[in-house]
């Protein structure tokens, strides 16, 4: 038994799906298209040939022929078999070549994306204003106003990208929807900003803790 399960085994752990490689590293064309016919040729062939000797005359030759009719047969059916084996397999390569030529477009379609995206961020010229804020108070100080030059610039557009961007990433489905939250946070902090540069035009000081304002806008660029 052991004997007869054996083949079993093998042909069940032989990989029979046809892949992008070329056509003779494919299991299936070897063995549907060559082994199985020429194993068909030999075995019919016997009872035919088995009360014959060996013979090389031109009249062996043509009773062969005349005798190996069906084993011939049988050794022809490779050819079809090839044939269709042949044109699945440059289908199933077809799609390979689909499949990758859709996972570049994506690549180029994120990274095309992402430039235009960050080379508008860059246009974005830097800010430099002065303003002046309190100070906690210090025994002995003079003053207890300071002025501040603050300098807004974005110095990282590509970090940006992704965090108005998240769920975009190279190869995978374009998002062109951005993180609303987050640019929600952005005017939230501008309008912060704006606030405390119309407080010091009027001339009036504004506390530490309208700075954050200011720490906020650096963390999110």
């Amino acid at each position: 038994m052991e004997f007869i399960f054996s083949p079993i085994r093998v042909i069940r752990r032989m990989n029979w799906a046809l892949t992008p490689k070329p056509l003779y590293h494919q299991t299936l064309f070897w063995t549907l298209g060559i082994i199985v016919p020429l194993i068909l040729f030999l075995g019919f062939g016997y009872f035919y040939w088995r009360d014959y000797s060996f013979c090389f005359s031109a009249a062996c030759f043509d009773y062969f022929f005349l005798v190996s009719k069906v084993p011939l047969l049988l050794l022809s059916t490779s050819i079809p078999l090839i044939s269709i084996i042949n044109n699945i397999h440059r289908t199933v390569q077809t799609n390979e070549q689909i499949e990758k030529t859709k996972e570049k477009n994506e690549y180029d379609k994120y990274f095309s994306h992402e430039k235009n995206i960050v080379d508008k961020i860059s246009e974005i010229e830097e800010r430099r204003f002065s303003f002046m804020h309190e100070l906690n108070y210090v025994p002995g100080s003079i003053d207890d106003n300071i002025e501040t030059e603050c300098i807004m610039k974005i110095k990282r557009p590509y970090i940006l990208y992704k965090k108005i961007f998240p769920s975009n990433n190279p190869g995978g489905e374009l998002n062109y929807n951005p993180d609303f939250l987050f640019l929600s946070k952005i005017k939230s902090s501008w309008k912060g900003v704006s606030s405390l540069t119309i407080k010091n035009n009027t001339e009036f000081p504004f506390d530490n803790n309208e700075l954050f304002f200011l720490q906020n806008i650096n963390f999110i660029s």
